[in-house]
């Protein structure tokens, strides 16, 4: 199967992709992780958060640690995915964690990867573990605890059952897209209210570095 063939297709339903962007950020907002689509081939589709250049979550560990591209035009961000019971799973050195399950879309053969991490799963180390182990990979980076510091520490049921719940959102969504593209009815990416953006999230999805002001 060629790139064009598999890629095309999924492009055609997440055409609208800005809107597509605003939904998965107010949900990045409220549960203060990053989520992101990426196709069969490995094309990021929807990526993580970004503004003049600045990520969140600890998204700036993606490509120097985890080394994906965030690119639409490069394939292969799934290849240092292993499977782990029901998801795949990416772990870098730092033992930060991103977690996939794919996604069957309706009327398209190969599925999309719903994404989310950087994430501790478990306790995080102390701060020295980490600064010690950077300096020796030598992988100086501006306001290197902070960003540590900014990713979220959940439980791994924690993590999947997020993952379970974004992946039905999506689907819900797809679905109700698709069936009324050709009917003219309200389109539900056209304005979409999320409650979830003015709750606070739960204690256990939040950043240390917020959770520990509580």
């Amino acid at each position: 199967m060629s790139d064009l063939s598999v890629k095309q297709p999924v492009l055609d339903v997440f055409s609208n992709r800005g809107k597509w962007r605003e939904l998965l950020s107010r949900f990045e907002e409220a549960l203060k992780l990053n989520i992101w689509l990426v196709d069969a081939m490995g094309h990021v589709l929807i990526p993580p958060w970004q503004e003049r250049g600045k990520r969140r979550f600890g998204a700036g560990f993606l490509e120097g640690t985890f080394g994906v591209s965030l690119s639409l035009e490069k394939t292969g961000f799934l290849d240092s995915f292993k499977q782990k019971g029901s998801h795949r799973e990416a772990v870098n050195p730092f033992d930060f964690r991103l977690l996939t399950v794919p996604l069957q879309l309706p009327g398209i053969k190969t599925p999309v990867h719903i994404v989310i991490g950087p994430m501790i799963l478990g306790a995080p180390w102390p701060d020295e573990k980490y600064t010690d182990l950077n300096n020796r990979l030598n992988l100086a980076a501006e306001n290197f605890l902070e960003e540590v510091r900014a990713i979220p520490c959940l439980s791994e049921p924690a993590a999947i059952a997020v993952l379970n719940l974004l992946c039905e959102v999506v689907k819900d969504i797809l679905e109700l897209d698709l069936k009324n593209k050709n009917s003219g009815a309200y389109n539900p990416l056209k304005k979409i209210s999320c409650p979830a953006r003015s709750l606070m999230p739960p204690k256990s999805f939040m950043p240390r570095s917020e959770r520990m002001s509580f």
